[in-house]
This record gives C-alpha cells, structure tokens and sequence, in this order.
C-alpha cells in the first residue's frame, strides 16, 4: 500500500502539468484561424472522432463536417472524393482529393505549438501530367469557452 501512496505522489506533479496538453488534444476545442487578408474561419477540433468542424462566426452552427472518408478500393479513383483528417496533441491536418473532372487535392495543416494554419492546393490540369499549386500560410488562435 505505501509504494502505491509513494508511485502516486511521485506522479502527481508529472500528471499536472499535462492537464493543459489533455485538455487541448482530447477534448474538443475552437480555433479562429485565417490566412493572409482573408476573414477568420472558426473551426471545431473533436479528437476522439478525429474531425474538424466549421462553424458559423455568427451563429456558432457546423456548417461543415471535415473526417476522414475513404472509399473502397473496388470503387477506384475518381469516383468519391477522398479526404483524411488527423489530430494529434501537435498537428491537425486534413486533405480532401476531389475529382471534378480534373484531380484536386487540398491540404491544410494547423501546427499547435505555434498556431500556425498552412493551406496547400494542387490541380491536374485538363487531365494531363501539368499540375499547378499554390500555398497560403496564416495564423490561428484559440477561442476559450465551450467547445
């Protein structure tokens, strides 16, 4: 009984210091974020369903669920759009591959250690091997309050 009192009160300092960090990756949370002159998207961030939600500025209402969907290979491309999102306690990511008629791929990364937001594209033109891309980079913040 004494080792168990002694493991936990060693352990205790070292677990309070992660209520922040359990707080931000296991718990959903908001971030406003933009790049460049645009106006801010407010996103809802559910890491155990490993999902980024946009919100309504105004209303606070989801207006879009961004998860991870991956057709069946027996489908082949070109007939579902792709998308994957991951949320780890220092990344969000998520990528959304469309097929209209041309490939397009759009990725977007939100660094949290220095809310960073990186938005990338990349379209197949006219089907051939020309791809053209572009990048945008912003900054985030978080919105305290319920999630």
């Amino acid at each position: 009984m004494a080792s168990r009192l002694t493991a936990l009160a060693l352990l205790t300092p070292l677990l309070a210091g992660c209520d922040s960090l359990w707080r931000w990756t296991a718990q959903p949370f908001r971030l406003s974020c933009s790049l460049g002159g645009d106006p801010p998207t407010l996103f809802r961030i559910v890491p155990r369903l490993q999902q980024v939600q946009v919100l309504d500025h105004k209303s606070g209402a989801m207006t879009q669920t961004i998860t991870t969907n991956a057709p069946p290979p027996e489908l082949g491309g070109g007939i579902i759009d792709d998308s994957e999102v991951t949320i780890t306690p220092r990344r969000i990511t998520w990528e959304n591959s469309m097929y209209r008629p041309q490939f397009e791929r759009e990725t977007n990364t939100i660094d949290l250690t220095s809310l960073t937001y990186t938005s990338g594209w990349q379209l197949r033109v006219d089907g051939g091997p020309e791809v053209r891309e572009g990048k945008r980079t912003g900054r985030c913040r978080r919105i305290e309050g319920q999630a």
